[in-house]
């Protein structure tokens, strides 16, 4: 006998759509046509910090400080390495913008995902369900048609 507080299959509603088909096939496309903006973000932040180095390496170079930590603040405050900076910066902006909207595509297509793998499974034991209530509705048949068939009296003839 079934536990009366655990609800039965049959009784525990599907989980609601959180993200319908047209969605993840939306999401599907934004991956698609910002693929190659993301690579090119990618690789612009990577040679600005490239070019950050090399200004800094430069301005330490031609710093008349003496002190290596002396040459490395000269080199920092220079106004080129304050536009380095800036430019990363602004490089960095627009790479995280891009990655912020493909995780949240990808979060979509993986929730479509999970749900429909919940769906088929739920719509797979709901077909077995109803295969074993058939059966046992064809079991139950096939009893009363015996007993109504007088085999418990003994007058049934087996010979057929």
């Amino acid at each position: 006998m079934s536990d009366p507080r655990r609800p039965l299959y049959r009784d525990v509603q599907p989980v609601k759509e959180i993200v319908t088909f047209d969605e993840a096939m939306d999401a599907k496309v934004l991956l698609d046509e910002t693929a190659d903006d993301y690579a090119v973000a990618y690789a612009e932040v990577d040679f600005r910090q490239y070019t950050l180095r090399q200004i800094e390496a430069l301005g330490a170079q031609l710093s008349d400080e003496r002190a290596a930590l002396a040459k490395q603040w000269d080199a920092r405050t220079s106004a080129a390495y304050e536009k380095g900076i800036e430019r990363l910066r602004h490089a960095q902006v627009e790479f995280k913008r891009l990655e912020a909207m493909r995780d949240g595509a990808k979060t979509k297509i993986e929730l479509y995902r999970t749900i429909e793998a919940s769906r088929r499974a739920r719509d797979e034991l709901e077909v077995r369900r109803l295969e074993l209530e058939l059966r046992r509705e064809q079991l139950r048949d096939d009893r009363r048609r015996y007993d109504n068939s007088g085999a418990q009296s003994g007058t049934m003839d087996y010979r057929n």
